[in-house]
Order: structure tokens, then C-alpha cells, then sequence
């Protein structure tokens, strides 16, 4: 199937990170066999016309769009964000007959209501990798029902199976460098976001980890992440956040990496989130010498 990929995401003045989470699905969709057109609007000055121009030129059998934020979560004035999905949503919706398909951390967290409001056909709630494939497989066959893919939702209908949560991370690809824009690396203000680790069984009342990657937590091989930030730092990217909504938890696996990262000598300068407790002073110091130089603290 020929299918558009679309990072919704238009605004950048909230720790701008490239998408990667719709590259690694971008990455598996390609794997199984299916033509891929990658769309990141917030590279773009005019991304209406951008997006037209994609359509025109895919000529898409399905359309994905992932939603990263629902909004800036500054309680004195928030910013909504998802209007301007909407406009995404609805500019496709008038270029193309294909189905749209909702996906991404800020769609998972709401699924239902935005894709309602959003006025999409159908969403993928948790990881998109694995269930974002069968669903353009049942779509492809025209005859499978929709029903069974995980964490999918129909518009109006609701969940019609509950998320699944994919054990060995290393079983899938990365994304092409060369999806995402150059220009981002020559830019001081923008980071490489990478993940580790999936899931979080910690249940803290503000956060929404599990609605998005379930409470089981699943971990990369510490070669396969050494590995494939090699290929991003030869490639020009130096700015590393890691987005493990707890980077020391497991402590070993943590202990690991940042011994893994210091004796590959890649000189990144890198960012994680740390939960606050079972925060040994040992790891601090085996983070900074890996090249850590800032935290953000969960309470």
C-alpha cells in the first residue's frame, strides 16, 4: 500500500524533539513491504501546501498522523494544541478518500474524545509498530474485519481490542536517517529523543506512561542502544534526550548504559527523566561521566 505518514506536531517552542516515534513506525511499516512518504509539518513554513503537495505526489491508500501533545500541560495558561491537528485532519480528509488513522503518546492518552474530536477514522492507542502494520494488512485484504488489531479504535464504536504490548523492542527496525531534516542537526535547540525502555509500574497519579506503553517494563539490548546512537552521532546528532519516563529504574540496566556509553567514547551530551527514589549517588556519577548534564525530576 502507498501510505502518508504525518507528525501533526506544528509547534516547537516546547523543547523541540524531532518525531520519532513516527519514524520507528515509519521504519516497521516500510519493513513489511508498504510504500512510505514521511511528513514532519513542523519542518515547514507552509504546511498546508506541503501536505497537499504530499498527497498529490503519494497518492495515499492510507493516511497516519501522529499526535505528540495535546497541549503544553502549563497549568497558569494552557495552549491547546489539538486544533491545530484538527485542520491536518480535516485538509486530508478533503485531498484524499483514504481512511485516517490516529496514533502517538497524546492520541494514546485520550483516545476516544480525540478522535472524535479530531473527526479521524480510527486510532491506534499504545505502540504502533506491530498494530499499525496488521491494520494495513486488514485494510489491504478488504475483507478481514478491523476488530482484532490492538488498541484499535473506530470512531463511534469505541476499543474494539485492548492494546498489546511487544516484549523484545529489539525485534524492530529504526527509522532511516534520511526521513527527518538535515537542518535539525545544525540546530542547538533541538534533541534526538531515544528510548531504552517501555512501561512504567510505578501508577503515579499525574502521569499517563501506562495509558501510552502499558506498566510492564521493556528494555532494549544496552549493544542494540550503543549501537544505533553510534549511527545517529556519525550522522551529526549530539543531543541526546532519553525519554525512559524512568532512566533509573532498573539501577543495573541503568549502571550499564552509562558504562556502555562512556567506554564507546561517542561525546553526547545528553538529558533523561529520573524518578526520584532508588537515585544512588553511584549512578549520578556513572551519568555524568557517560555525558548526562541535566534531569528532569518526577514527584
Amino acid at each position: 500500500m502507498n501510505v502518508l505518514l504525518i507528525a501533526a506536531k506544528t509547534e516547537t517552542t516546547i523543547m523541540p524533539v524531532i518525531p520519532m516515534g513516527l519514524g520507528l513506525v515509519a521504519a516497521a511499516t516500510k519493513q513489511a513491504g508498504h510504500q512510505v512518504r514521511f511528513l514532519d509539518l513542523s519542518a515547514e513554513a507552509a504546511p498546508e501546501m506541503v501536505l497537499a503537495d504530499a498527497i498529490t505526489l503519494a497518492r495515499p491508500e492510507a493516511i497516519g498522523i501522529s499526535i505528540r501533545n495535546v497541549d503544553d500541560q502549563v497549568s497558569a495558561a494552557p495552549r491547546f494544541f489539538l486544533e491545530d491537528a484538527r485542520t491536518v485532519v480535516a485538509a486530508c480528509r478533503r485531498l484524499s478518500r483514504a481512511p485516517i488513522i490516529l496514533g502517538g503518546a497524546g492520541y494514546s492518552i485520550f483516545p476516544d474524545a480525540a478522535l472524535e474530536y479530531l473527526g479521524a477514522d480510527m486510532g491506534i492507542q499504545g505502540e504502533g509498530e506491530a498494530a499499525f502494520v496488521e491494520l494495513l494488512a486488514r485494510l489491504q485484504d478488504n475483507k478481514s474485519p478491523l476488530a482484532p488489531v490492538p488498541g484499535l479504535y473506530l470512531r463511534q464504536k469505541g476499543c474494539t481490542t485492548p492494546p498489546a504490548y511487544h516484549i523484545r523492542l529489539d525485534d524492530w527496525p529504526f527509522p532511516d536517517l534520511k526521513i527527518f531534516q538535515p537542518e535539525r542537526l545544525r540546530d542547538t535547540t533541538w534533541y534526538l529523543p531515544f528510548q531504552t525502555r517501555r512501561g512504567c509500574p510505578l501508577g503515579c497519579c499525574y502521569c499517563a506512561t501506562a495509558a501510552i506503553e502499558g506498566r510492564h517494563v521493556r528494555r532494549r539490548s544496552v549493544n542494540t542502544v550503543i549501537r544505533e546512537l553510534a549511527r545517529w552521532q556519525e550522522a551529526g546528532f549530539n543531543r541526546i534526550f532519553f525519554v525512559d519516563n524512568t532512566f533509573n529504574l532498573p539501577p543495573d540496566y541503568a549502571q550499564e548504559l552509562c558504562r556502555q556509553l562512556t567506554a564507546a567514547n561517542l561525546a553526547l551530551s545528553w538529558r533523561a527523566i529520573v524518578y526520584p527514589c532508588r537515585t544512588e549517588e553511584s549512578l549520578i556519577r556513572t551519568m555524568a561521566e557517560a555525558g548526562c548534564t541535566e534531569v528532569s525530576v518526577g514527584f
